[in-house]
């Protein structure tokens, strides 16, 4: 099959929600398939990119004659997004497939314009957002994830030396959580915890892929939480050599509807405490292994007791496959 596949910031390194999952359905469409990658053109500017990257698309299909074409907007289903999908699909038809990662708001005026679109063939990653779309005439269908096992994997037995090699204490529960420095990732609860629970280490590592807050930095940093933020390629030891995996969003902006973050933590076998965020309480339930929260005395509570003894999180991931998540959006 001759796809195009565009994500516009499809570029390294891939230690951001959006772009791992952009690459790894890249990636895992190439094992089969023969796939052309339009993303930004380097150097132009952004609004610039925005304004080309459609009829890029549309373009190039007309030159490879191509079966399929998948779109990830860098900014999920904006309203700009949705009119700019729209526009393109009256050349592209039914080949043309778009993933929304993420929830966005629109005015009442926005609404009012897209309740009068068409839209086919629009895939989401929580049934809450295709919901949302759903009542605005918009038919989505719920898409699920990827996760790559072989990669993230328990290792018990090196959490030794994996910590002496990333400059983490040997003598403290770590508690990981990577993403953004940002203040809609609500990571100053973490704050909270690091001054309460002396015998637990926060830990934090931040995409280099955005803009940090500084002033959240500095607030963590000053409170004794340590704060990776460099390119990890080998991020999934930082998992393995950790204790617990907190996921403390609530915005709608801070992240994809399904966090890979957490998927990770899964499969390296660490006990999950988050918070119920985008479409992780439709897949998960909570048990002694996987907790839900509501704020960061609530965080604080979970980690004064022994749920993360003989921690089964890893074996809840077996539908979560990166061939799955390519297959579906293909066969559309």
């Amino acid at each position: 099959m001759n796809i195009i596949f565009s994500y516009e910031l499809l570029y390294p390194p891939y230690d951001e929600g959006v772009k791992k999952l952009a690459y790894m359905i890249c990636q895992t469409l190439k094992k089969k398939h023969q796939v052309t990658v339009l993303r930004n053109i380097p150097y132009l500017p952004n609004v610039i990119n925005s304004i080309l990257i459609m009829p890029r698309i549309i373009i190039s299909s007309l030159f490879k004659k191509s079966d399929k074409i998948i779109y990830i907007p860098k900014g999920a289903l904006t309203f700009s997004a949705i009119i700019k999908v729209w526009l393109a699909s009256f050349f592209l038809g039914e080949k043309f497939v778009v993933v929304s990662v993420q929830r966005k708001i629109l005015s009442r005026f926005q609404k009012k314009i897209v309740m009068h679109i068409t839209l086919r063939n629009i895939f989401t990653l929580s049934s809450a957002l295709a919901d949302e779309l759903l009542d605005l005439g918009i038919h989505a269908k719920v898409l699920t994830t990827g996760i790559d096992l072989d990669r993230f994997t328990p290792n018990n037995a090196n959490k030794k030396a994996l910590r002496k090699k990333y400059n983490l204490p040997e003598n403290k529960k770590i508690l990981l959580h990577v993403g953004h420095i940002r203040e809609t990732r609500n990571i100053l609860w973490l704050q909270d915890v690091q001054n309460t629970l002396p015998d637990i280490q926060v830990v934090i590592i931040g995409s280099t892929a955005t803009e940090q807050d500084d002033h959240i930095r500095v607030a963590l940093e000053s409170s004794g939480v340590i704060i990776l933020r460099q390119s990890l390629p080998e991020v999934q030891e930082v998992y393995q050599a950790s204790d617990i995996y907190c996921f403390p969003v609530t915005e709608l902006q801070g992240a994809m509807e399904i966090p890979l973050s957490v998927l990770e933590a899964m499969a390296v076998n660490l006990p999950i405490i988050t918070t119920k965020f985008g479409r992780l309480p439709e897949l998960f339930d909570e048990d002694k292994h996987y907790k839900y929260f509501n704020n960061s005395a609530e965080i604080i509570s979970i980690l004064k007791t022994n749920f993360d003894e003989n921690c089964l999180n890893r074996k809840k991931l077996s539908p979560f496959t990166w061939e799955h998540t390519a297959s579906t959006l293909i066969a559309n």
